[in-house]
């Protein structure tokens, strides 16, 4: 059972969407407070993802995990974003392993930025791959789809497309 407490002390009130993590962008639809096992009791904000009306996160307010929290991102620095994504240095390297690494790194840091270069680059060693006959190696298809799922959940909102269509304003975007 939630005891709705409405307003608190936090940066973010009741109906604020933000990003949160890898979960995308979520809509605050309630601040409670809990006593979860081991915890005590403690406020908390309930965020619902606009993708996926069945997922719901509890983040406590005042925590470590409360500053992963961010505002939706504004279509400026959205362009921002995808305009530094050319200026991305390049982190490829040959060894499978190592390339994990980077791209894991990349994944973690949540630097949008990057995860273009990253798919971007991924989709390029694809069709060189094809041309050559080659199958990709699954963890850079992994790593590609993370970050195309991040940064398309991330941006979709604010640029109001659907999530398969933020690649293609992407590319439209660099070609320009």
């Amino acid at each position: 059972m939630m005891n709705t407490v409405g307003e608190v002390n936090g940066m973010y009130k009741l109906n604020d969407y933000v990003t949160y993590r890898k979960n995308g962008v979520c809509q605050i639809i309630d601040i409670t407070i809990q006593n979860f096992v081991g915890q005590g009791k403690r406020e908390y904000y309930v965020l619902k993802s606009v993708y996926d009306e069945n997922k719901k996160v509890f983040v406590p307010i005042g925590s470590d995990l409360e500053a992963e929290m961010q505002n939706v991102l504004s279509v400026e620095e959205i362009h921002k974003i995808i305009e530094d994504s050319r200026n991305v240095e390049n982190m490829w390297v040959d060894d499978c392993r190592s390339r994990a690494n980077i791209f894991d790194g990349i994944i973690e840091s949540g630097d949008k930025a990057k995860m273009i270069w990253l798919i971007k680059t991924v989709a390029d060693y694809k069709i060189e791959a094809e041309a050559q006959k080659k199958k990709m190696k699954a963890t850079d298809t992994k790593y590609m789809a993370m970050a195309e799922g991040i940064v398309a959940g991330d941006f979709a909102f604010s640029l109001n497309l659907q999530k398969n269509q933020v690649m293609d304003y992407i590319n439209e975007y660099l070609e320009k």
